[in-house]
């Protein structure tokens, strides 16, 4: 039995809990430029799209947790972000072809309670991986700036 897809919820000025993988879940982001573009993308969008709260570049996938600003909606949001990090990733790492899944997760953040687990979710990703003993070890996240006020990634936003 197949399931129907359910549409979109897109609402303005909204907080999402964004989840992307890559095509196949492959490890492109182990590529320090790889992650590094990625980054200086999704950063690079913050005030212009969105305003961004977290986020976290992993192996083969990101979160982010974003209010949406009121003209923009979140699958053009990704859409692009996808667009400019496929182009950019390619060329970093000698590739062609597909990058990224053809869809992707989001939920609306309902409360206080529901943005602070999502972002623990985002933060604590790669402690659970066993990629790190800290979150804010870990050089492509936002997790940094949230324990001590001071990211290589600029100043993040409070919900």
């Amino acid at each position: 039995m197949r399931h129907r897809r359910l549409p979109r919820l897109d609402l303005p000025s909204q907080i999402y809990f964004v989840s992307v993988t890559t095509a196949r879940f492959a490890p492109w982001f182990q590529n320090p430029q790889a992650a590094e573009s990625l980054c200086r993308l999704i950063c690079g969008e913050r005030g212009r799209s969105f305003l961004l709260h977290a986020f976290i570049v992993m192996p083969h996938h990101y979160h982010l947790l974003v209010t949406l600003l009121a003209e923009h909606r979140i699958p053009q949001v990704i859409q692009r972000l996808n667009s400019q990090s496929a182009r950019a990733v390619n060329a970093a790492v000698g590739r062609a072809g597909r990058l990224w899944a053809r869809r992707f997760y989001d939920h609306v953040v309902r409360n206080t309670e529901d943005f602070r687990q999502c972002m623990d979710y985002i933060h604590y990703n790669p402690v659970a991986a066993g990629m790190v003993e800290s979150a804010s070890e870990y050089p492509y996240s936002s997790a940094a700036f949230w324990e001590t006020g001071r990211s290589r990634w600029g100043k993040f936003d409070p919900p």
